[in-house]
């Protein structure tokens, strides 16, 4: 009786019907949609660590990132992911002034914002976003800003490693 319900009539129908669901599993998880386990405290309070996140592998299939989207960010390889939001887009001047971050000589509006004090003193002025990149930052402006004024990157990102946008 249970073989009948488990497998059907004819196992091998099951088995294609089986095979089928299965890469149908596997382009809906691998190319359109992906989860992500969250392990970083860059874009605290929107994204708490620990949080299980969705990737939208297609939303820039035909489009280009917007100022204020989430995105994932491949790194290195398909396993090492940053998510973060974007500030400026290509061409748009950034710059650090008064403790506060301005793209083409508009405040931006980021909410809690106060760069460290080390930043003001030794940091980063001005710069245009280069032909292909995008500027982000995480929302846990302090954290994220200390660790690209470390790395050195400053935020720049080239838009080829974005991989989606973040639904949350």
């Amino acid at each position: 009786m249970w073989k009948s319900w488990l497998i059907g009539s004819n196992w091998k129908r099951t088995l294609v019907r089986a095979l089928i669901l299965g890469l149908g599993a596997f382009v809906f998880f691998r190319m359109l949609l992906s989860p992500i386990h969250y392990q970083a405290e860059a874009m605290s309070p929107s994204i708490e660590k620990g949080q299980m996140i969705w990737v939208n592998r297609m939303q820039y299939f035909r489009s280009e990132p917007a100022r204020g989207d989430v995105v994932a960010i491949r790194l290195a390889g398909d396993s090492v992911i940053r998510v973060a939001r974007v500030i400026a887009l290509e061409g748009e001047v950034v710059e650090l002034r008064d403790g506060r971050i301005f793209v083409n000589d508009s405040a931006a509006e980021l909410e809690d914002f106060q760069l460290p004090h080390e930043m003001i003193e030794t940091g980063y002025r001005s710069e245009v976003v280069a032909p292909g990149q995008l500027f982000v930052l995480g929302d846990n402006r302090r954290m994220s800003l200390m660790e690209l004024h470390t790395q050195g990157a400053m935020g720049r990102v080239d838009r080829s490693r974005v991989i989606g946008k973040v639904l949350h």
